[in-house]
């Protein structure tokens, strides 16, 4: 057997080591790794066959040393002292083939009604728990369940190993609706593709990977509920509720002239006394001769006990300039105008994935062009579009 076999390496030196290689030969001995430096022969023999060699090493008058020893029976011969080590290792494997025999883990799924520490409750209660024997009847367990816990219309009892595993499917996944909540569907806002979905209730007919239009129905409000024998059991009509992430795309278009018009003042002020009695104001016959001016109001004096107030009227002359954005100038307008819009995105949870935008300068103006792919929960509620009333139609 490989395991028991005994390898030794020797080290033999000699003017006969050829001839005690050639007598191994003739005799059926193998010699393995043979290699030779400076006058010495360094080879791999069995033990047993190296025994048989001692007459030809006598009568070919070489010199052999054993200089290394593969294989566990020498391993153990090594070790036959060490009895609590031996004692170790078999106290050890007796005990995992002893825990092997009991419940150490136990895991629930698809529990949203009944919360784990009730059904492990109920499993305590049945003499099931961490550390019990795993000799479990599953059908048996499987009954007790449903009948305890009403809302479980089916339950899956498997044992692997030490880990109990109990899946179950609850009807509480489409719960009576609460107060002033009605019947919807959760339909798509934009088009895009289905990045990743979640449902609490209603029914998805869409999956991740699925490519949706605006105005697709993700989520529809009719659940069927189904036994452990896939027969139909009664049709529920809810408040669809789900998590869907769509990936979709902005189309971004953003132009800016590159004249504008801007304000210069001259320094020419015309002044107007104010008179206001409550909320009107006393007219007079004062008329402003700029064609582009603003307006100051400043109150000087107002009475608490009388609604009389006093001041002036400031008007600031000022010229219309046109001026020209620089090219430099342009492009930061537009890529700060790009970082707001960018902004107004994330602050409405909304996930940039990437972005693909172009600037562009021209003689009149400049321009910011592309499309910006994004991650979104681009839904909406609506109404059913199938309802318990139409649905025979």
């Amino acid at each position: 057997m490989p395991l028991l076999k005994k390898d030794i390496t020797i080290l033999a030196t000699g003017t006969g080591v050829k001839r005690y290689i050639n007598i191994c030969h003739h005799h059926h001995i193998h010699i393995k790794n043979l290699k030779y430096s400076n006058n010495t022969y360094i080879f791999e023999i069995n033990a047993d066959d190296y025994k048989r060699t001692k007459e030809f090493i006598k009568s070919t008058g070489i010199r052999t040393n054993i200089i290394k020893k593969q294989g566990i029976p020498f391993h153990l011969n090594q070790n036959r002292n060490r009895y609590g080590l031996i004692l170790g290792i078999i106290i050890f494997f007796t005990g995992l083939l002893f825990l092997s025999k009991f419940i150490w883990q136990i895991d629930i799924n698809g529990n949203i009604y009944y919360s784990d520490e009730e059904i492990l409750d109920y499993l305590s209660y049945q003499n099931i728990r961490i550390g019990s024997a795993a000799t479990i009847n599953n059908e048996v367990l499987e009954t007790g369940i449903r009948s305890v816990f009403d809302q479980i219309i089916w339950v899956s009892v498997s044992v692997d190993g030490t880990k109990l595993t109990i899946d179950v499917k609850e009807d509480n996944s489409n719960p009576i609706l609460p107060e002033n909540e009605e019947i919807r569907d959760i339909v798509a806002t934009r088009d895009g593709v289905i990045e990743s979905i979640f449902v609490r209730t209603g029914t998805a007919i869409v999956k991740a990977g699925d490519e949706v239009k605006k105005g697709d129905v993700l989520v529809t409000s009719k659940v069927v509920c189904k036994n452990e024998f896939g027969e139909e059991v009664k049709e529920i009509y809810t408040a669809a509720d789900a998590d869907i992430v769509i990936s979709t795309s902005y189309e971004y278009n953003d132009t800016i002239l590159r004249t504008f018009e801007e304000k210069e003042y001259t320094g020419n002020v015309m002044k107007e006394e104010l008179v206001r009695i409550g909320n009107r104001e006393v007219a007079t016959d004062f008329k402003c001769n700029y064609e582009h001016y603003d307006i100051l109001v400043e109150y000087t004096s107002q009475n608490e006990y009388f609604p009389v107030l006093y001041g002036y009227k400031y008007y600031r002359e000022y010229q219309i300039i046109s001026k020209s954005y620089t090219d430099e100038t342009l492009t930061k307008l537009l890529e700060e105008n790009l970082a707001n819009y960018l902004n107004i995105l994330q602050e409405n949870s909304i996930q940039i994935t990437n972005k693909s935008v172009k600037i562009d300068l021209y003689g009149l103006s400049g321009s910011a062009t592309g499309t910006i792919h994004v991650l979104e929960d681009a839904t909406a509620y609506e109404k059913p579009i199938i309802t318990r009333e139409n649905e025979g139609t």
